[in-house]
């Protein structure tokens, strides 16, 4: 029989640990949350390295026997293609999860590069074209998105306007250094450029797998300042 004294003392220390457990995985979630915004950040610079195709692209369709008729060709296809897909993946990301929907454009962008670097006639562009697409209509606005909410899960919402300002900053900055590193690297090889991007966009599905899903939060798509190109067309459609 264990003694009154001793019950109580023992249900205290149980109390404190619980508290404590819950204070724990709270601050761990904060810290996820906060290490969301930085890994986001570092994965936009990763997704603009498809830059480092744009200065050798038309050398590289000449090379592998294109037209100027497939040139245009192929720039309408991928029009099109982002346009439609902006819109098809919408509910993907409000259904499946912001980091998932991210995950899946990372690989989309990768096997797309990954294409164009090996890609030796028109029907391989295409396909190269068609993923690449697909890969920028997932992560084109889930990653604002998942930044929002993000910051709104912290109670911090003022500071995503900053932190997305930066992300932008750092896209425009990575492009530019990529499409730099692109044109030296097209000197060695015309399939060099996208290799190294498939490189870049591998690492930033790595850092994908790192970030947590943040809290979902109803209102959000209201509040989000600014907009998407998904809502742009849906306006236009609907």
């Amino acid at each position: 029989m264990v003694p009154p004294q001793c019950r109580r003392t023992m249900f205290r220390m149980v109390c404190k640990v619980i508290t404590f457990n819950k204070g724990d995985r709270f601050m761990n979630n904060s810290i996820q949350l906060r290490r969301n915004r930085w890994l986001l950040l570092v994965a936009r610079c990763c997704a603009a390295a498809f830059a480092a195709g744009t200065p050798s692209l038309t050398t590289l369709w000449t090379d592998r026997g294109l037209s100027k008729g497939d040139f245009y060709l192929l720039e309408i296809l991928f029009a099109l293609a982002l346009v439609v897909l902006e819109v098809a993946t919408g509910r993907f990301a409000d259904r499946f999860g912001k980091v998932l929907t991210m995950r899946c454009g990372f690989v989309a962008l990768a096997t797309g590069s990954a294409v164009y670097a090996v890609s030796t006639g028109f029907g391989g562009f295409v396909l190269g074209e068609v993923v690449i697409a697909l890969g920028l209509a997932l992560v084109s606005g889930t990653d604002e998105a998942f930044l929002f909410q993000s910051s709104k899960a912290l109670k911090c919402e003022t500071s995503f306007q900053r932190w997305w300002t930066w992300s932008i900053g750092a896209s425009f900055v990575s492009m530019a250094a990529f499409a730099v590193i692109g044109a030296s690297l097209s000197v060695i090889s015309l399939s060099a450029p996208y290799l190294f991007c498939t490189g870049f966009q591998v690492v930033g599905l790595l850092l994908c797998f790192a970030m947590v899903e943040p809290p979902k939060c109803q209102k959000a798509r209201a509040e989000r300042p600014g907009g998407t190109m998904r809502e742009a067309v849906s306006a236009i459609l609907l």
